[in-house]
């Protein structure tokens, strides 16, 4: 419950272990954003944090040193963590996806390269 009284949940996104895929370019970029124009109204900012420390106020980074997977000894799926400032006691539907020019992001139905989720902070006072 990393930053949940604070109205600044940080939440994990990493991508599926994907044997010999290897991402077009020197990272995958992470994107994360309210689903609606309402979502987006309650989301006031996303930061990203990662190992690597690529990241921009515009996106989280995930260095392509991570692939390809070939089921090595010790390998550490690559993440990066999202934290969302968000309007409290309000629920918010976000979506994040993942960039590459080879990476399919646009199959809304079977959500490859992405992921959704729902975020509702109350506040207590």
């Amino acid at each position: 419950a990393y930053g949940f009284k604070t109205n600044k949940p940080c939440i994990l996104i990493k991508l599926n272990k994907i044997v010999s895929w290897r991402p077009d370019g020197n990272n995958v970029t992470i994107r994360c954003e309210g689903e609606t124009s309402v979502d987006k109204d309650n989301l006031q900012s996303v930061t990203y944090h990662s190992p690597d420390e690529l990241n921009n106020k515009e996106s989280g980074k995930i260095s392509s040193k991570y692939f390809p997977y070939f089921n090595q000894k010790n390998y550490r799926a690559p993440f990066v963590f999202a934290q969302f400032d968000i309007s409290p006691n309000t629920l918010v539907n976000i979506e994040c996806k993942a960039y590459a020019p080879n990476i399919d992001n646009a199959d809304r139905l079977n959500r490859r390269g992405q992921t959704k989720f729902s975020l509702f902070v109350t506040n207590k006072n």
